[in-house]
């Protein structure tokens, strides 16, 4: 599956609203909604991570959601 977007030089993890956590050891999904960081859990790996960032940023934005996955 193909990124629709740059990650940045500071993400870590290479998809957007997907960080690592030092306390945990673990990666969090996070993403803003109306000034809100909302976090929506913590995972083994990245990629199961930037999914469900995804689901939840085509929940919330729709069709101008920008999301890692086509």
């Amino acid at each position: 599956m193909e990124r629709n977007f740059s990650a940045g030089a500071n993400t870590k993890s290479g998809y957007r609203g997907v960080y690592w956590d030092n306390h945990r050891g673990k990666w969090v999904a996070r993403i803003e909604d109306q000034g809100l960081r909302i976090r929506l859990g913590y995972f083994d790996n990245a990629e199961d991570a930037a999914f469900l960032y995804d689901d939840e940023a085509r929940r919330l934005k729709g069709p101008a959601a920008i999301c890692n996955f086509s």
